[in-house]
């Protein structure tokens, strides 16, 4: 396959450049079962689409959680931001990447589910904050990744095209919008996503099992 030129890329942060959502999955696990709720498989998995504002409202209209929207998304942050602050690792080849789109001089942007200082305090601690223009989060949008704003909010950050950016993603349900609305998409494995694994293998222009894979292509 031939070297993919691009001007932009939109790069997914959990599950695509650092290996975080098992944290995420543990501490909705807990957030629920502390508070002797129910934790299913469905529950898991919707979760994974949501944005932070999406799943504090999720918590406070499905199970009553007390306080408003805005308390428990609080929560949510604080209970990530240790795992943020100590634990969370770069993915295999991601800063690698990074820095080869850099000496490329491609330009790149953050787009998140998560909460916008969680992930600008990750991304610092592992030296990756100075890849990008900027981090935009849904909250920031007001919309999760089921509609195509966020990227769009990135291509104006980055002043380029959809014709010439490519999206970075793990979760099937982004990588799905992105398709929908013309973008390329450069799809990375993560064990989260291994039930829609064939899914996004058939959907994407390019999957791989690490993001350091992706350097032969770009």
């Amino acid at each position: 396959m031939e070297k993919i030129k691009l001007k932009g890329a939109i790069f997914d942060m959990d599950g695509t450049i650092i290996d975080s959502m098992r944290y995420w999955a543990e501490l909705d696990e807990r957030f629920l079962t502390e508070r002797n709720l129910p934790y299913t498989s469905e529950v898991s998995n919707y979760l994974k689409t949501c944005s932070l504002r999406m799943a504090a409202e999720f918590f406070s209209a499905e199970y009553g959680i007390e306080g408003s929207v805005e308390e428990i998304e609080k929560m949510i942050v604080d209970g990530m931001r240790e795992p943020y602050e100590k634990f969370v690792k770069a993915k295999k080849g991601a800063p690698e990447l990074l820095r080869h789109l850099e000496s490329r001089g491609v330009s790149m942007c953050i787009a998140t589910s998560t909460d916008r200082e969680l992930a600008e305090i990750v991304l610092k601690r592992l030296d990756l904050r100075r890849y990008f223009v900027d981090v935009i989060s849904c909250s920031d949008i007001g919309k999760n990744k089921d509609h195509p704003d966020i990227f769009y909010a990135a291509m104006d950050k980055m002043g380029t095209s959809v014709e010439e950016t490519v999206v970075f993603e793990d979760s099937f349900y982004a990588i799905k919008t992105a398709v929908k609305y013309g973008f390329r998409v450069a799809a990375v494995a993560d064990v989260s996503a291994e039930p829609e694994r064939s899914e996004i293998a058939d959907m994407a222009d390019v999957f791989v099992e690490n993001p350091g894979d992706l350097i032969r292509f770009f």
